[in-house]
């Protein structure tokens, strides 16, 4: 039987002449030696990646990776480890149709990491409803079709796979980003001894996770690198 726990992990990445950080969640996908991810967890600058998977006791050492031409989603891949199969053990694609508005999902991933050993990481299972879909522009440039969904998404929780609640196992995305709102509570003027007049405002910040969603291009993309990936040869480990 499918556990997300054991196909949802952590990237610790290296970067030149710097200590390994945690970048992002990401999860094994259509094999046990592939994984998405968002594609800014995966910095341009690092020089070696390690996916571990904490509650399966498995690492893997990062061979290559892609980042797709638009949306912001990744793969990554590495050398299959022995033994298996591993059926059970990684996502697949969830079904062509988008899920309509106010469908439920889920979410798992690590939205905060105290260590690079698994000891410290918290995983998380967040369950919610898709509240719109629209056309996303990040800060990197990327632009994409995306989900917004109607719970915040902490740092850390990027890359984490979005799946159907009643099919969790059919991943229909990736968290990507966290947009913040307000709503203006209260507002009003004063004015000092001195007659300098100032204003207050009190405002709600509401914050909404933003997953970049399958789509027929993106789909296919993710399933021609999954059988390139996995038909790559390499040593078990």
């Amino acid at each position: 039987m499918f556990n997300p726990m054991l196909a949802t992990g952590v990237i610790i990445a290296k970067m030149e002449d710097s200590e390994p950080i945690v970048t992002g969640s990401c999860a094994a996908y259509g094999a046990r030696n592939v994984f998405i991810t968002a594609a800014h967890c995966i910095p341009d600058d690092v020089a070696a990646a390690t996916v571990l998977l904490p509650a399966a006791g498995q690492n893997f050492s990062i061979k290559q990776y892609e980042r797709h031409e638009t949306s912001d989603l990744a793969l990554m891949w590495a050398d299959p480890l022995a033994g298996g199969p591993f059926t059970d053990m990684f996502f697949e694609a969830g079904p062509d149709a988008l899920p309509g508005l106010g469908s439920d999902f889920l979410a798992y991933g690590f939205p905060s990491v105290d260590d690079l050993e698994g000891e410290g990481m918290t995983a998380r299972l967040m369950k919610g409803h898709f509240q719109r879909y629209f056309g996303f522009s990040e800060l990197g440039g990327r632009k994409f079709f995306a989900g917004e969904m109607s719970i915040p998404a902490p740092p850390g929780l990027s890359g984490s796979p979005v799946m159907l609640a009643h099919s969790p196992r059919s991943l229909v995305g990736v968290v990507a980003a966290n947009l913040d709102s307000y709503t203006t509570l209260s507002s009003f003027e004063e004015v000092d001894s001195s007659g300098k007049q100032y204003r207050e405002v009190s405002k709600r910040i509401v914050s909404y996770g933003i997953a970049a969603m399958f789509t027929k291009s993106t789909a296919e993309w993710t399933e021609r690198l999954v059988q390139q990936f996995s038909l790559t040869e390499g040593s078990a480990q």
